[in-house]
């Protein structure tokens, strides 16, 4: 309903639609991790379509607390930082999802949310140093499509760079 009424050009009513899906969220209590995920996906998503992401923060810190060797906690808590600006968050949240990944396309996208906070702190070596880690790892991901679907945001990053 949200995307609904911002189609529809109607910002009151994706206000309130997006208010009461995370009501709705924050009201909901996880009987396991599998549920937390899924609610912190939902809670990402809803916070990043109202463009209110420092509204998931304190919600996202307690499940990384509460799933403390998940790493998409991490990554999830990283992407809502850098959605916030707040990079030195996102940075060390996204260390501590790559310290538990298992796998290269969490591993590229923990990589990739780092790198973008360095470019919003302005710290292009730093930048330009994880974003050739995370091409590194994005080139061994299996599926070709996901492969270069990720390859081409991180050319779109290392142009962001450049422009540092």
């Amino acid at each position: 309903m949200i995307i609904s009424a911002q189609l529809r050009g109607d910002p009151a009513a994706a206000r309130r639609w997006g208010d009461r899906w995370l009501t709705e969220i924050d009201g909901s209590r996880p009987r396991n991790d599998d549920e937390r995920s899924a609610l912190d996906i939902a809670r990402l998503d809803a916070v990043l379509l109202l463009d209110e992401p420092e509204r998931a923060l304190p919600a996202l810190a307690a499940s990384e607390k509460a799933m403390p060797r998940n790493y998409t906690a991490s990554m999830r808590y990283a992407e809502a930082a850098l959605h916030a600006r707040h990079f030195d968050d996102a940075v060390a949240a996204s260390k501590r999802g790559l310290a538990l990944v298992d796998g290269p396309m969490g591993r590229t996208r923990l990589l990739w949310i780092q790198a973008e906070a360095w470019v919003g702190k302005g710290q292009r070596q730093a930048a330009r140093g994880v974003l050739d880690e995370a091409m590194a790892s994005a080139r061994t991901i299996p599926s070709q499509n996901t492969r270069d679907h990720y390859l081409r945001r991180l050319q779109a990053t290392s142009q962001d760079i450049e422009r540092l």
